[in-house]
């Protein structure tokens, strides 16, 4: 693997809190849970997440498809590599949220663009061609929309154009949000700086844009394939580097990012965020199959990704599972 598993699930829990950070200072009705709160809550108890995951999921029925899938991240992560685990609890909650077949399928496509980064198995230059190879489509209305994302991208359309097209096909806005996502995603892979200053610019309408396509970039870069500003601002107290961080021009929208407010609370999340990378490690030690999870001393953990090391005639290695493609 080009990048470390445990970056890789550090970069998509940063790509999602810098995304929900955004978008809290431009809307105030973000339904999102606070990812400290549930991780914090899921470290605790790391043998009993599905205790957890109906402590968040099950309580209330006003959850939207965009709001359950940004909130699942932890589950993603600690289920990535077992498909039937995390798809057992995307059907409970589509369950009790009443989740129409077609959005449950376009979750799941969501979430595996999410595995694929974490592996790096994603084909991002043939995203659709992709999944169009590893899953058969039940629902016409995701075919559809893939395929529009999949022209605009050939096409090379922006934005507001894509999303004209989008507003044309439904007026479901947690829907075009993932489809967005996606759209931002496979774009504009490799530039995480860019994808998130995209994503912001359209943040006015859709509260969970950012955090989504913050958490695919991330993943796909992990934190080491972040530009470091990105810790440094939460600890900076000039809001106007975030217009310096890329130099490339925003082609998409002309709105700018947020700056309103965003001084005030950076202090805070820069201890928070540095405290929670701690906590996603006790989590990928878990997955790990680490005994002690609660152990930071990395040279104890001797522990080795799957198929990472090459073999060799004179050396024996008892791996565990086999990492399986989903």
């Amino acid at each position: 693997m080009k990048y470390s598993l445990l970056h890789k699930f550090q970069g998509a829990y940063l790509g999602s809190c810098i995304g929900k950070l955004l978008s809290s200072n431009n809307t105030g009705n973000n339904q999102s849970l606070s990812s400290t709160l549930v991780l914090q809550d899921l470290v605790s108890n790391l043998d009993n997440d599905l205790a957890i995951s109906k402590k968040y999921f099950f309580q209330s029925k006003d959850l939207t498809i965009s709001d359950f899938t940004l909130d699942l991240l932890f589950w993603i992560l600690l289920y990535h590599d077992n498909w039937y685990h995390l798809q057992h609890l995307i059907n409970q909650v589509s369950e009790q949220n009443n989740f129409n077949c077609e959005d449950q399928e376009l979750i799941e496509l969501w979430v595996d663009q999410l595995i694929l980064s974490l592996a790096e198995k994603l084909d991002i230059k043939h995203p659709v061609q992709q999944i169009l190879s590893r899953k058969q489509l039940q629902y016409n209305l995701n075919l559809e929309h893939i395929k529009l994302i999949e022209l605009a991208l050939f096409q090379g359309k922006t934005s507001k154009q894509l999303l004209e097209i989008l507003f044309s096909q439904t007026n479901d806005y947690p829907r075009i949000e993932l489809l967005f996502s996606l759209y931002l995603f496979w774009s504009i892979a490799e530039d995480f700086s860019l994808i998130i200053k995209r994503g912001t610019a359209v943040s006015q309408k859709f509260r969970n844009t950012v955090g989504l396509v913050g958490t695919l970039a991330g993943a796909y870069n992990s934190l080491t394939g972040i530009s470091p500003y990105w810790l440094h601002l939460y600890q900076n107290q000039h809001s106007d580097l975030i217009e310096k961080q890329s130099g490339i021009e925003n082609t998409f929208c002309s709105e700018p990012l947020p700056d309103r407010s965003l001084t005030n609370i950076i202090p805070h999340h820069h201890q928070e965020m540095i405290n929670d990378l701690a906590m996603i490690k006790k989590l990928f030690n878990f997955w790990s199959g680490v005994y002690d999870h609660d152990n930071n001393n990395s040279q104890s953990l001797v522990i080795a990704i799957p198929n990472s090391f090459q073999t060799r005639s004179s050396l024996k290695i008892v791996s565990q599972q086999e990492y399986r493609s989903n």
